[in-house]
């Protein structure tokens, strides 16, 4: 009975390494401790204490989907996929949703919080934060983009209702359910056709495969790469709304008073962002048929052919420039200004013509090596 009742708790148990996170914690109770033996009752020196310890919270939420997923055990992945698993039976290694043996951990830490200086609804919210973000990030190679974006939309309401926990609390009910749908999709899916990177077992492994994978110069830029930017429309409206969604959820959270200058600033520098990545990646293997002397040597300072690759850039800037006044003179709201033309942004920047592969075959330019590609010498000797 007691070892059916051990296997049944530990279905859902925490990591070996939790006991190290709660050091911390337990180091700011001596010390507090201390404090009030010597100093008298300070509730607000808690405060970093719980601090901490929703921090634990949030890594052990993040951990719970990340160690029972199979996208991100590529071991684990692999040998499902060599034997007769189906969705209709369990995971090895313990089941991927929720189960009421964490409400039993949860419990526990319940217990042993005293004076709470934050909301106790706090700890499950950050914990529900981590492992719906690690969901929603698991549903695009897992064959779900939508329930990605259903999700990823609902943790930006998650973030604005953070101040009321017990709002933001329903919001993450209805997200789990949301997270649970595509929990039951994405396992009914396996085996997943997954991209070559997600075999890597790290990052320098997938860069070092990555280099293996290339041809060389000027191959990579005529056949091009599994690394070339593709982006649908769909994709870049439900992505350019994501985005401004989000920060408006983040600066709703900022005071009123700083809020107008992060909103400025995070509007700028996703313009940036957006021009900086359409010149890198358009022009940087793909240079004008002539140079710029040769322009004014020849007359030919304009090359539309060429030139209307920047067009994207210039409606960028033009975009942030003066989007905000054209907002402000419609009465928009004043907290929407920015996100909206952050969105706008995005939009421009993902989905105007050309797109890359339009640009690759057919347009009016001369392909240089890039700065991360293999020179011909160097792919013949290997």
């Amino acid at each position: 009975m007691i070892r059916r009742l051990l296997t049944w708790v530990r279905v859902a148990a925490p990591p070996p390494w939790t006991p190290v996170l709660f050091l911390p914690v337990l180091g700011l109770e001596v010390i507090f401790g201390w404090i009030w033996w010597h100093v008298g009752p300070m509730p607000e020196i808690l405060k970093p204490r719980d601090v901490v310890l929703l921090i634990v919270a949030t890594v052990l939420g993040g951990y719970r989907a990340w160690a029972h997923h199979p996208l991100f055990q590529a071991g684990y992945r692999n040998w499902l996929r060599q034997t007769p698993w189906t969705s209709r039976v369990p995971l090895i290694v313990g089941p991927l949703q929720l189960v009421p043996q964490d409400l039993l951990w949860f419990g526990l830490v319940l217990l042993v919080w005293h004076d709470p200086q934050f909301s106790r609804l706090y700890l499950p919210l950050s914990f529900l934060l981590a492992y719906l973000a690690v969901i929603c990030v698991s549903c695009r190679p897992t064959g779900l983009p939508f329930m990605g974006y259903l999700l990823a939309f609902g943790l930006g309401e998650l973030v604005r209702q953070w101040y009321s926990p017990v709002s933001a609390l329903v919001v993450a009910s209805w997200l789990y359910l949301a997270a649970w749908l595509a929990i039951r999709g994405m396992l009914a899916r396996f085996p997943w056709r997954l991209s070559w990177v997600w075999d890597q077992p790290s990052l320098q492994a997938a860069s070092e495969t990555a280099r293996d994978r290339l041809l060389g110069w000027p191959l990579d830029q005529l056949h091009g790469r599994e690394n070339d930017p593709r982006v649908n429309y769909v994709d870049g409206v439900l992505a350019s709304l994501l985005l401004g969604w989000w920060l408006y959820c983040v600066l709703s959270l900022i005071a009123n008073p700083l809020r107008a200058h992060w909103s400025w600033l995070a509007m700028w520098l996703a313009a940036a962002k957006g021009i900086s990545m359409r010149c890198l990646i358009y022009c940087i293997d793909y240079r004008p048929p002539i140079s710029f002397w040769g322009r004014l040597w020849t007359g030919r300072w304009l090359i539309p052919r060429y030139d209307h690759v920047l067009v994207t850039p210039v409606l960028i800037c033009l975009v942030a420039c003066f989007m905000p006044r054209v907002l402000t003179a419609w009465q928009t709201p004043a907290d929407a200004v920015f996100p909206i033309t952050t969105s706008l942004v995005a939009l421009v920047a993902l989905n105007m013509p050309p797109s890359f592969e339009r640009w690759r075959l057919t347009g009016f330019h001369r392909i240089v090596p890039g700065t991360m590609q293999l020179s011909k010498q160097e792919f013949i000797k290997q």
